[in-house]
């Protein structure tokens, strides 16, 4: 009977050790695809789009949920300096923004990526985590 519940122990601290391991890989370690986050559309072309210009955004569901929690505040600050005439003050205010984005680790993922595969692909984003 010793036996019996060892063993039932053991494989049920497995199936933890398994199941935890199963979550962090999930949530933390793997990246989604630009489809993965953008997800299907009615429309067509969007979704041809999405197919031929897909790619590892190098995001992972924790940056994801992170970047739902303050992507009405990053859009709305992109607005506010895209709305800027002067140029010499929106490049400012656009430096300045980049800073800002540099101290939040999810957003700083996001734009590595803008950098890296140019296009507006943070508004993209942005617009898709409805």
């Amino acid at each position: 009977m010793k036996v019996i519940k060892s063993l039932f122990i053991l494989l049920l601290l497995l199936a933890l050790a398994a199941g935890g391991y199963w979550y962090y890989h999930r949530e933390y370690v793997e990246t989604l695809m630009l489809s993965e986050i953008v997800g299907k559309s009615e429309q067509p072309l969007e979704n041809f789009l999405t197919d031929v210009f897909d790619f590892d955004t190098g995001l992972t569901r924790h940056d994801v949920k992170q970047i739902r929690k303050r992507k009405d505040y990053w859009k709305q600050r992109m607005d506010e300096v895209s709305e800027i005439v002067d140029p010499q003050k929106r490049a400012d205010e656009l430096a300045r923004l980049y800073n800002e984005m540099s101290e939040d680790e999810s957003m700083k993922k996001l734009r590595d990526k803008i950098k890296e595969k140019g296009g507006d692909i943070a508004g993209i984003v942005l617009d898709a985590l409805q």
